[in-house]
Formats: structure tokens, sequence, C-alpha cells
């Protein structure tokens, strides 16, 4: 059984046992209801176990109200063991039954250099629950300190510290957890992307840098001060820009546009975000059916290629057949003398005469009939194709 379980069970046996005046001098002095005369026990210890179940709502559960209610109770249990008390007065009601508030500041959490110690946010606004309370600063101060681990130097410069006002405090405190600015925060807000991080852990992100911009906004001796009109508008386009799935962006930017509560934006954003995943999961699901289709198919497919080729292959073999024996045909017939084809003569120079006599060269007949009367050019008996040439440059023509 855990501690705070044994406290909530003597408690709650001190509370049965207690008499009906005290019960009414804790209903009065804690404020919780109207009118505590009026209550008989019954009444008095349901209303003071409704309380302890709003208290449990706080920040370190109900564990400070279950002290301060057990102080308080065994403070009249004291009281009442006196032989023959006189009768309480009702005018002395309220002195002999001290408030709750009554017992020492308590932080919840541990202040140290541990990746898990409690943040800075955290341990002000513990801080501020107290002040709420009329808890007075010297015992918040105190609470604090003592939260502080014996190992780090900074409990031993504060328990050495007189008369530290709360405000100091709380300035080394941010020194301690070298706390951030509001405006490098906010610089921050403006260039955050997502990265690796998931669509939700993203929006957490931002938002808990838009809340953290304006808590030290509100900061004593902050320097510039950021209100929720100009956090709010850099913060939704920082979630729009900032997240990698183009389909996302295009399904968030109504909601983005209509400027909803916080707490609506996560549902509507978390509901986005799993639609978007079951259809890529569908899409993921259908590409491998068909991957693995394609591949239960694919001896098949093989199959019918290595016919394709196949049949490919014996037709241009046929054809290469065909080719090789006509080449074969052409290569065995006879070969054609110069004199039966009809390629053109060779040209010669002069006459007939003149060749014979080897003075072709410095012919001046017809180089076709022979003829001084004429040239070749005006020979009558010049075929149409001539020497087959045609009159070389300068010949005589």
């Amino acid at each position: 059984m855990g501690e705070k379980q044994e406290l909530e069970f003597e408690v709650l046996s001190k509370l049965y046992q207690a008499s009906v005046e005290t019960l009414q001098g804790i209903l009065r002095s804690n404020k919780i209801v109207t009118e505590p005369d009026k209550a008989d026990k019954v009444l008095a210890v349901k209303a003071i176990l409704t309380w302890l179940d709003k208290e449990d709502a706080s920040e370190d559960g109900n564990t400070t109200a279950l002290l301060l209610l057990n102080d308080a109770l065994t403070a009249k249990k004291i009281t009442v063991k006196t032989e023959k008390a006189p009768e309480p007065k009702p005018s002395d009601a309220k002195n002999k039954h001290p408030p709750l508030c009554h017992k020492d500041f308590k932080i919840s959490g541990e202040i140290s250099d541990r990746p898990n110690r409690l943040s800075f946010v955290s341990l002000v606004r513990q801080i501020e629950a107290g002040l709420r309370k009329s808890y007075s600063e010297a015992d918040i101060v105190d609470g604090v300190t003592r939260a502080i681990s014996p190992t780090l130097p900074l409990r031993s410069y504060l328990e050495g510290r007189e008369q530290l006002s709360l405000s100091s405090l709380r300035k080394i405190l941010r020194s301690h957890y070298e706390e951030k600015s509001a405006t490098e925060l906010y610089t921050h807000l403006t260039n955050s992307t997502q990265g690796k991080d998931e669509p939700q852990d993203f929006l957490l992100k931002l938002l808990s840098l838009k809340q953290k911009i304006l808590f030290v906004s509100k900061e004593e001796g902050a320097e510039v001060h950021y209100d929720d009109r100009l956090v709010t508008p850099v913060f939704l386009h920082t979630l729009y820009i900032g997240l990698n799935d183009e389909t996302l962006r295009r399904e968030v930017k109504p909601i983005l546009d209509s400027k909803v509560e916080d707490d609506e934006l996560i549902q509507q954003f978390s509901t986005i975000v799993a639609r978007e995943k079951e259809r890529k999961g569908r899409l993921t699901k259908a590409k491998v059916n068909s991957v693995t289709e394609e591949v239960q198919n694919s001896p098949k497919k093989e199959q019918k290629q290595k016919e394709v080729r196949e049949g490919i292959l014996w037709t241009e073999l046929q054809e290469l057949r065909a080719e090789i024996a006509e080449i074969k045909k052409q290569s065995s017939m006879p070969l054609k003398s110069s004199s039966d084809t009809d390629a053109p003569r060779r040209f010669q120079l002069g006459c007939e005469k003149c060749r014979q006599l080897n003075t072709a060269s410095s012919c001046t007949h017809c180089w076709i009939c022979g003829s001084e009367e004429h040239f070749k050019a005006g020979c009558k008996q010049r075929k149409r194709s001539g020497n087959g040439r045609g009159s070389r440059r300068g010949g005589r023509q």
C-alpha cells in the first residue's frame, strides 16, 4: 500500500470520528459551503469528501489537501481529549479550527540537473497556485528551496540567503533553467518545421511554444510582451507551412482558416491524420497485393516471353539461311567478261590512224571518223554517248 493510500485511510478514520463542531469549523475556515453552521455530521463529511475530489484535479493531486486536513483533524482531536472541557462558544469556533493553509507549502517534483527534472513552467504554475491559496511568500520560498536537489550548489546558495523575495527567487530559477526569452521563443516558433516528428507531435510542440511565449511575456521584467492576437496567426501559419505532407496541408487549411480553439483543433487535426494514415495504408496494401500477384504470375509471363523469343529467333534463322543460299547461288554463276558488260569504253585520244602511229597526242583529225574536214563535235557518225566521258577539256574537237 502506498503512502498516499495510508494517508487517505487515516484522514477518513479521523473524519468519521470528529465532532460536528470540528467538521463545521473545517467547512467554515476553507469556505467549502456557504452555511457551515446548519450542516450536520453527515452533510459535513460529504461536503469535505467532495472538496477532496475537486482538489484531486490539481497539479499534485489531493496530497497537499490530505496532509493539511490530517493536521487540522489531529489538532482538534487533541483539544477534544481535555477532561471536562467547557463547551466552545460559537464566537470562539473559528479560532479553535486552524485553516488548512497552515501546512507548509510543497512542490510536486524535484529541481535537479537530471533529464526528468521538474520543468520551469510547471514550477512557476505551482508557485502561482500557492499564492492563490493564500500561502505567504516566505512559505513558498522555503517550499521551493526544499524541492531543490541537495546535490546542487543552488540549494546551498538559497539556504544561505536571508530575506529572499519571491521575485528574486524566480529570476534565479530562470537563470538556473537557462530559459529563453519571449523573443527567442517567438523566433523558434516562426522557424519550426515538422522534420521527422509525427504530425500530432508537431502540433503539440507548436502549441507548447505558443503557450510558453504567452506565459513568459507575462513574467516580471519581460522586455517584449506578446499577446494572443500576435502569436496565434504565426502559430497557424507555421503549422500549415511546416507540415511535410501536401495532402495533409490541403485538408487542414479550412480548419486553420476558421480559427478554432486549441482543443477543437487537436481533435479535428487528429481525425484528419488518422484518415490520411488509413488511406495510405490501403494504397500500400493494394500495391503489395499487386506486386504479389505479379510475382505469382511471373512464371507464366516468362514462359510466354520465352515462346515469343524462340519464334522470333526461328524466323530470323530461316531468313538468314535463305540469304546464305542466295549468296551461294550467286557465287556459283560464271563472271561476265569486260567486253560483255555495258561499262563505258576507256577514253582514248586522237583518231584510229594517229593512235596506230603513236601521234594521238597531236592528232588534228576527227577522233571518230578520222576526217580532216571537221572535228569530233561536228561528226555525223558521232554517237549520242560520244566517247563515254565527253571531250577532255582542252582536247581537239
